[in-house]
């Protein structure tokens, strides 16, 4: 994997976090003490051949703004309306620079350390610098909504690290000691992990001392730890309350326990305190099996990898034979405590997201759906057969700008049927499209038993008569119903509508996308080469006719 580089702005000394930058595996270049608008200016020239990836912004505002400046006062209408039109122009600035690179970071503005004082002044509207802070951070976030790849970062768990330490600032210019600045680079690269598709997709839940407090099939459901006032209890509803926000935000959530299933489902819907529901779960492994099976059994089921997969639960004995079992699997240290449970979850950095689109708050229902559709596949003898009862519906349309976070969380995130693993931001994405015979469409997909969304991207290069697929890429969640067919045949005409003459499947193996070098073997494509697949239009390609097909050539490019 390509070592991202990083390039750091300024207007303080930064070096401390250049060091632990590097130690997260990150290339790191410092711009110039305070030259944050001039390096911004000057990139292409200073930095655009270094190859930099991410910018990172972390600045103090009242030597970036005018209007803050600590002691001048004004009225409120005035300092608002000052403040504005300096934050338009920085971002203004941000925007112009996020087409070249993978992302911006803008570490959100606090009060200096050696400004920081009691005062009742703090918040007086158009003096007070704590006031003044809070306006510049609630006004940028304003000016970058919608910029994608430009994201804000919260210092406030950083800088509450902070050894306050004058003297530091006078002699070197550096406003914080290295707690804060080794806080800071942990979350700067857990933001690139998100950006680049790394974060976890499947929480893997014990129930017993975990989800609540005490054992079920010793205490009774009406016994157990949960909510009631008392501190355990209400740890343990504010995990799940925690766990329920990340599954909305697009996590799958399962169960692996050892206890009785009947006994534990009815905990969860007879207890009024709890918060997650069998509802909120894909699925569940209530059982006396062995943890490490029942969770490899989940995995095979959702068809993911090991290495987006968390475990947690609170027996030591259990946490080690998963580990040995599946070591690609993350399992944390559970707390100590149950008082400390929220602030284990907020703190293990694999669940977050830039944006949450409609197929992430939908993830829950749509793999609970999946469930039903294995299910039914069982009852047929044939596969096709099963197919066509499922009365599934592709309609592949033109990727337009709506689409784009969608399409950019399957090129990221997809490994197992991906046809060159092609990561992109949006913004590099969006690069791509506006270039010359660059197209790409998206499918949705869905059958009797609900949507898909989208789970599907096609994207063509179109030169000199020949049609280079740059992308096919498929959600593992509609894999085993010959859709991947379908999408082959439909490639093949989306070039021939291009005027194409031939079309090309250049296949880029990787340890994970064996599925998709599959799908291209299994297909009527010719086989070049091992990694090489071509069809010439002097044929007619053949189409399976298992699915029901809308298809849309309507321009792909973006205006």
């Amino acid at each position: 994997m390509k070592q991202n580089k990083v390039l750091l702005l300024s207007n303080f000394t930064i070096g401390s976090l250049q060091g632990f930058l590097k130690t997260s595996g990150l290339e790191v270049q410092v711009a110039p003490l305070g030259d944050i608008y001039n390096s911004l200016l000057r990139f292409d020239t200073l930095y655009n051949t270094s190859g930099i990836d991410y910018i990172v912004i972390w600045a103090e505002p009242q030597q970036l703004f005018h209007s803050i400046t600590p002691g001048s006062s004004t009225s409120p209408q005035d300092f608002k309306a000052a403040l504005q039109q300096e934050i338009d122009h920085f971002a203004q600035a941000l925007n112009a620079h996020q087409a070249l690179v993978k992302g911006i970071f803008v570490v959100s503005f606090s009060v200096p350390a050696r400004l920081q004082a009691f005062s009742l002044l703090n918040y007086e509207p158009g003096a007070g610098i704590t006031y003044k802070v809070a306006c510049a951070n609630n006004m940028l976030a304003e000016a970058l909504t919608g910029q994608a790849g430009i994201c804000m970062l919260d210092s406030a768990p950083w800088t509450a690290l902070n050894k306050k330490n004058e003297s530091l600032w006078y002699m070197g210019r550096i406003p914080y000691s290295n707690e804060v600045f080794k806080a800071a680079s942990a979350d700067i690269a857990f933001a690139i992990d998100t950006l680049e598709g790394r974060s976890a997709k499947l929480l893997v839940l014990d129930l017993d001392n975990t989800l609540w407090g005490g054992v079920l099939g010793d205490d009774g459901y009406q016994h157990l730890q949960l909510g009631g006032g008392a501190p355990a209890g209400e740890a343990f509803c504010a995990f799940q309350e925690e766990v329920k926000r990340l599954k909305e935000n697009g996590l799958i959530l399962a169960i692996v326990s050892k206890n009785d299933e009947q006994l534990a489902l009815e905990a969860m819907n007879k207890l009024p305190e709890m918060v997650l529901k069998p509802a909120d779960f894909v699925t569940w492994r209530i059982n006396w099996q062995d943890k490490a099976t029942n969770i490899r059994d989940i995995i095979d089921e959702i068809n993911i990898s090991d290495r987006d997969v968390i475990f947690i639960d609170d027996s030591p004995a259990e946490r080690a034979m998963v580990k040995h079992a599946l070591p690609d699997i993350h399992v944390p240290d559970f707390p100590a405590s149950p008082l400390l449970l929220s602030s284990f979850i907020l703190n293990l950095k694999r669940f977050d997201s830039h944006r949450t689109t409609q197929e992430d708050r939908d993830k829950t229902t749509l793999y609970q759906a999946e469930q039903q559709r294995r299910k039914q596949q069982t009852h047929h003898a044939f596969l096709e057969d099963c197919i066509r009862d499922m009365q599934i519906q592709i309609t592949v349309e033109p990727v337009g700008a709506q689409q784009v976070t969608r399409v950019a969380q399957l090129l990221n995130k997809t490994n197992q049927f991906n046809l060159q693993t092609r990561r992109r931001t949006e913004h590099e994405l969006t690069q791509w499209l506006a270039q010359p015979g660059h197209v790409m469409y998206a499918a949705v997909v869905k059958d009797k038993f609900g949507n898909y969304g989208l789970t599907a991207v096609l994207s063509l290069q179109i030169a000199d008569g020949l049609a280079t697929i740059t992308d096919f890429v498929m959600s593992c969640r509609i894999l085993g119903r010959h859709i991947e067919q379908t999408l082959i045949a439909t490639l093949i005409n989306i070039a021939q509508s291009h005027e194409a003459l031939s079309v090309a499947f250049p296949y880029l193996p990787t340890e994970r996308n064996t599925p998709c070098l599959e799908a291209l073997a299994a297909s009527a494509l010719n086989k070049a080469s091992d990694t090489l697949f071509t069809w010439e239009f002097a044929e007619t390609y053949p189409t399976p006719g298992l699915h029901t097909l809308a298809f849309s050539t309507s321009s792909a490019y973006f205006t």
